[in-house]
């Protein structure tokens, strides 16, 4: 299941609303943990150390 509809799914059973992104996603998003997230979601996990392999690459070759 795609994680947008599972998202949808937990959020609905918990608030009897449908989760919409802009409306609720700043307020759900800023009571979690990213460490956790990246413990857990291999995907995620793999994203960010891309992510942070590129910034240090070119904080690296700038330096030079």
């Amino acid at each position: 299941m795609p994680h947008a509809k599972r998202l949808n799914e937990i959020y609905s059973k918990q608030t009897k609303r449908t989760y919409k992104k802009v409306t609720y996603g700043k307020d759900l998003f800023a009571k979690l943990d990213p460490n956790v997230a990246y413990k857990k979601c291999p995907r995620l996990k793999e994203l960010l150390d891309a992510m942070l392999k590129l910034s240090k690459d070119a904080t690296e070759e700038g330096e030079k």
